[in-house]
C-alpha cells in the first residue's frame, strides 16, 4: 500500500509542477494537463511492455522490454526493428493507426521484427494490463521527458515515503 501511494504522490508531484517548466515542442497535446488526461485514458488500454527508440528517422527500434511483460513472455529482444504491426508497414502511419485501434487486454497481435541478424520474425503478442506501479512509472517517465526542461538525471526509482501517525 505504502509503494502504491508513494507513486500517485510522486506523479502528483510531477504533474503540478509540470505548468512551470513546460516545454509545448515536446510532446504533440496542447498543454500537460491535456496530456495527463489523454494518458489516464490509456488506464484501461492493452499493455505491451516495450520502450522505443525513434532517433533513427523511419525506424522504430525496441530500446527496452519490460521483464515478465507480455513482450518479454512474446520473445522481443533489445534491437528489434519494427517493421510490421498486423500486416500494416511501420513505414504508413495511416494503415498503422488502423491496425493499432484499440488495443484491450487479453487481444492477440502480431509485430513483424527484423533481427540483428538481418531476418525477420513474426512475433505475436497478447496484450496484458497496467498494474498500478507501471502505470505511475510510465506516465512520469512521459511527464519528465516530455513536459520538464532541463537535464534531469534519473539514475534508479526513488520513492517518497508517506507515514501515517496517530496519536
Amino acid at each position: 500500500m505504502k509503494l502504491k501511494i508513494s507513486c500517485w504522490v510522486v506523479l502528483v508531484l510531477v504533474a503540478s509542477s509540470v505548468p512551470v517548466f513546460a516545454s509545448q515542442d515536446r510532446c504533440s497535446e496542447p498543454d500537460a494537463q491535456t496530456c495527463l488526461n489523454h494518458m489516464a485514458a490509456k488506464r484501461t488500454q492493452g499493455w505491451l511492455g516495450l520502450d522505443f527508440d525513434h532517433s533513427d528517422p523511419g525506424i522504430v527500434r525496441v530500446e527496452a522490454v519490460t521483464s515478465y511483460s507480455p513482450a518479454s513472455r512474446a520473445g522481443f529482444r533489445l534491437g528489434d526493428v519494427l517493421v510490421a504491426l498486423n500486416g500494416a508497414s511501420f513505414q504508413d502511419e495511416e494503415a498503422l493507426t488502423k491496425a493499432k485501434g484499440d488495443w484491450h487486454p487479453g487481444q492477440s497481435v502480431t509485430f513483424t521484427v527484423q533481427r540483428a541478424a538481418g531476418y525477420r520474425k513474426q512475433i505475436q503478442v497478447t496484450l496484458g494490463r497496467y498494474n498500478e506501479q507501471t502505470f505511475a512509472m510510465m506516465v512520469g517517465m512521459h511527464m519528465l521527458e516530455y513536459h520538464v526542461t532541463g537535464s534531469i538525471a534519473i539514475s534508479e526509482p526513488f520513492i517518497v515515503e508517506t507515514t501515517n501517525s496517530k496519536q
